[in-house]
């Protein structure tokens, strides 16, 4: 193989698969099925991202980004206004975040943290 296609999906642990769903249930205004008992994905909503808890896990562990692995998940938007509906959604939910920033002084972005504080961010990849 010469190059890679994309990537196909990601997988995220959590601690609280119904906690977690409930929350992205709500972020996306729509009911997710579970794939089996431990996992979901937004496939729904066009983004391949799996969430899953696993049987045998670290009792009270919280994502940190300062280990090895992954630091944040990003979701692309396209428009200003479909930011600002999200940052308005945040806000309704009780989510802390800083509202509409921009990474590098030009691209728009939102961050927060998610049930097991995974760093989230919805990100327009352009210039705005």
């Amino acid at each position: 193989m010469k190059k890679g296609y994309g990537l196909a999906h990601i997988t995220l642990t959590v601690s609280n698969i119904q906690k977690t769903k409930s929350f992205y249930e709500k972020l996306f205004s729509t009911q997710l099925p579970m794939d089996n008992k431990f996992s979901f994905s937004l496939l729904k909503v066009g983004i391949p991202c799996w969430f899953a808890q696993w049987k045998k896990q670290h009792v009270k562990d919280r994502f940190d980004e300062r280990r090895i692995g992954l630091d944040h998940i990003a979701f692309k938007l396209l428009t200003l206004k479909e930011l600002q509906q999200v940052i308005e959604r945040l806000s309704k939910m009780g989510v802390k975040n800083a509202g509409l920033e921009r990474f590098a002084g030009k691209y728009p972005y939102v961050a927060f943290r998610d049930p097991d504080n995974i760093q989230t961010e919805f990100f327009i990849p352009k210039k705005l």
